[in-house]
């Protein structure tokens, strides 16, 4: 009795069905056209043998290349080592190809990935995640801008202080103009009618503040108390008190904003010690012997124009 050994899957590429049996001689357009070439007999075993033949002779062909490559890599495989040998082999190809040349935007090479967004890495690309979170990032960022022009950033009857004489795109000068209601539909639910009510009906006031000092709101702190946000306060000082002691010809003096002068034997001032007529004198207050003066009170300051956010 002939004895048969099992065939293995390596073992299986060093051999062809039907290679040691006769086989039919298949021309090609018999081989398009399939069983339909031979009608309705039934096909020869020779037939089968050719077909069968022919398909383990193209398996064998591909195992041929790939176990060339494994050879060329010093590599011994094993069947149940088959599943990794196409990763070995392109492994191997790659190593030998450009070795272990590290990627940069002029050389083609090996380059790591990572899952983080905060490397400053110049030898690494990103993960596909990190690539997603990033992309995520920019939409919310863009969602956010959506609508936003130049100077959109600023809320409407924002006031802004600039060092041109007009005012720059998206605002207005802050100098009492009447405008429409209807047109500046923003601007006007920010100030409403707190700077002059317009006609009052369709228009309103823009405050007007060409030569006038900000104060900024009490808004209940009792400094500045009984203020209306928006309203106009006038120039004032605090009040200046003094006193002056006289003491005939030659005992009266002055100090500070106080001076005098002597206007002669007048009898209309009298010595504190002889009741004797004094010297009449000319009293005066002038505080620009002490401070600079003007028809103004103000401080140290520079001119700016002031305008308002649409």
């Amino acid at each position: 009795m002939e004895m048969y050994m099992a065939i293995s899957t390596l073992n299986s590429f060093n051999m062809a069905w039907g290679e040691n049996g006769g086989r039919f001689d298949w021309q090609p357009a018999q081989y398009r056209q399939g069983w339909a070439t031979i009608g309705d007999v039934p096909p020869s075993v020779e037939q089968f043998n050719a077909l069968h033949y022919l398909q383990d002779e193209k398996a064998n062909f591909l195992y041929r290349q790939l176990a060339d490559v494994v050879a060329a890599a010093g590599k011994q495989y094993t069947e149940t080592e088959v599943a990794s040998l196409l990763t070995e082999s392109i492994r191997e190809i790659i190593k030998t190809t450009i070795g272990e040349t590290k990627a940069s935007s002029q050389t083609a090479g090996i380059m790591k990935v990572l899952n983080t967004l905060g490397s400053t890495a110049t030898d690494a690309a990103l993960s596909a995640a990190q690539g997603k979170a990033l992309n995520d990032a920019i939409a919310a960022l863009n969602a956010l801008l959506t609508g936003y022009t130049a100077n959109s950033y600023c809320p409407s009857g924002q006031i802004g202080l600039f060092a041109t004489d007009y005012a720059p795109t998206g605002w207005l000068k802050a100098n009492g103009a009447v405008l429409s209601r209807t047109v500046y539909t923003n601007l006007f639910a920010a100030i409403g009618t707190r700077f002059g009510a317009g006609d009052g009906h369709s228009t309103f006031n823009l405050p007007d503040l060409r030569g006038e000092f900000p104060r900024f709101w009490d808004d209940g702190r009792g400094v500045d108390a009984g203020r209306v946000l928006g309203s106009w306060q006038s120039d004032a000082i605090r009040n200046i008190t003094a006193q002056m002691y006289l003491y005939g010809q030659d005992g009266s003096s002055s100090q500070g904003a106080f001076g005098f002068r002597k206007q002669g034997e007048r009898g209309l001032v009298w010595s504190r010690n002889d009741n004797n007529a004094g010297v009449v004198m000319d009293f005066w207050l002038d505080a620009s012997k002490v401070v600079p003066t003007a028809h103004e009170n103000r401080p140290r300051n520079i001119a700016l124009l002031a305008c308002i956010k649409i």
